[in-house]
């Protein structure tokens, strides 16, 4: 069974609905309670003690285009929700996904659509960031670096960057390598995040006691703070939560409540075709080809999905009436 939050609880939701239905329904409901996985992690708490707010988070991150494949998320959280109260393993006797309306799925699909952002957004958020440790996660995922559980992001070291051709070498979760080429300023922010030696909370803003940290020299571009129960450091990966705590601050900082991981990238495939386009070329085959490859999706098993959601009109829908604005070097 693949990774999962309160992994012994889950298996036990998973036995009661192979005995209640079948295989094929447990396949089912454990692509929404792995969508969930993530902000268990990062909350430390299951999913059957969430509130209202972070059930509409965990639909939201599934990126759903339409309302019928929301509410088909909304039943399976609810239903695992509803199977832990009915067995004593929550605190609550309250399911909070029976507070969620159509009105809140109709909200959350329309904020899958709305809230991309352009590279001149991005360029803003940017110099709105104190850190470049921040700064380079939004900016490596824009530009194609990403993997499962942000394993790309997570592995990428000092020794994997060629600044002769602005080229850098990605390692996935499997440990498999492949290479992108980036920009200038994305290499740029990689100098930048290397050199930065302490790390200020909430973007300068930290209202504890506590307003910095140093960060470990490991060799990793995104590094852990050395701090709290962490002062000794650690020669591993940062976990895959911390990308999402970084998130919490460009959130703040970027006004944009809906920034997310995927939103990001997202908005990265939107811009590599608007230079496309701009350049006067079409959206052909050859194109989605080297759009994949930069952003590492699986022509089989993605190719008509990609299609779907970088054409020409999405990237009118994001760029009409922009400024023109510097290109990505």
């Amino acid at each position: 069974m693949a990774k999962l939050y309160n992994y012994e609880m889950k298996k036990a939701f998973f036995e009661h609905l192979k005995q209640t239905y079948n295989e094929e329904t447990v396949k089912v409901y454990m692509h929404s309670l792995k969508r969930a996985e993530e902000m268990e992690s990062f909350l430390d708490k299951d999913l059957s003690t969430f509130t209202e707010q972070q059930i509409l988070e965990v639909i939201m991150a599934g990126d759903h285009a339409s309302e019928t494949a929301a509410r088909s998320a909304l039943t399976h959280l609810r239903s695992y929700i509803n199977w832990a109260i009915q067995n004593g393993l929550t605190s609550s006797n309250i399911n909070m996904a029976d507070r969620i309306t159509t009105n809140h799925l109709q909200t959350a699909i329309s904020h899958n659509k709305k809230f991309h952002i352009t590279e001149k957004d991005l360029n803003e958020l940017e110099n709105n960031l104190i850190n470049a440790q921040d700064r380079v996660v939004v900016r490596l995922i824009f530009e194609g670096v990403f993997g499962r559980q942000f394993a790309e992001l997570r592995n990428l070291k000092k020794g994997d960057i060629n600044e002769i051709d602005n080229s850098i070498l990605l390692t996935d979760l499997k440990k498999e390598q492949r290479k992108i080429t980036v920009s200038s300023k994305c290499m740029q922010t990689i100098r930048e995040a290397l050199e930065e030696d302490m790390y200020a909370y909430n973007n300068g803003k930290s209202t504890t006691s506590v307003k910095e940290a140093p960060l470990l020299d490991n060799g990793y571009i995104i590094r852990h703070k050395l701090a709290g129960r962490n002062r000794e450091g650690s020669h591993e990966p940062i976990p895959s939560f911390h990308i999402y705590r970084i998130f919490d601050v460009l959130k703040i900082v970027s006004k944009n409540p809906y920034l997310d991981p995927n939103k990001v990238k997202q908005s990265g495939q939107l811009y590599y075709g608007y230079k496309h386009l701009k350049n006067g070329r079409e959206l052909d085959n050859d194109f989605y080809d080297k759009l994949s490859d930069q952003f590492h999706i699986s022509k089989r098993q993605n190719y008509h999905k990609l299609k779907k959601e970088v054409n020409e009109e999405s990237i009118n829908s994001l760029y009409t009436n922009i400024e023109s604005h510097p290109g990505l070097g």
